[in-house]
């Protein structure tokens, strides 16, 4: 299971390490704007495109064979210090794509199977307990 920190950039928009993507539909949870959150999905439910909208940067830094698919390890473009993302893709997929180690493509999350996680609120103060309705 990845775990990508994420943060409601507006009402519509999310943002994930520098990139801003539309509002993904989330099972769970219902965010609001300039809250930080973790969103959770299954490597299966990610995918590796060549087209750059709506879809967030990315590094592959290791390709694993596992039989049946890939696992490919991915980390945020400029991001070195997030933790990795893995996308487990098809073989035919990582042929066709020709992926490598070093390779920039880009992240697209495919739409439903994501959940949200709260973070918890560091600090106690009102401004920071008060634009959040989860903090108190």
């Amino acid at each position: 299971m990845n775990f990508i920190p994420v943060s409601m950039a507006s009402s519509q928009q999310l943002r994930i390490a520098e990139s801003l993507i539309a509002l993904p539909k989330i099972e769970n949870y219902t965010p609001c704007q300039g809250e930080q959150f973790d969103l959770a999905v299954r490597p299966e439910n990610l995918e590796l495109v060549t087209r750059y909208n709506e879809a967030i940067p990315v590094v592959i830094r290791h390709l694993e064979f596992l039989g049946a698919f890939y696992r490919v390890e991915c980390v945020f473009q400029g991001e070195r210090l997030a933790p990795p993302v893995y996308v487990d893709l098809p073989i035919t997929q990582v042929q066709t794509m020709n992926l490598k180690a070093g390779d920039v493509r880009y992240l697209a999350l495919r739409a439903g199977q994501l959940r949200a996680y709260r973070r918890k609120v560091m600090s106690t103060t009102p401004a920071a307990t008060a634009s959040c309705a989860y903090a108190a």
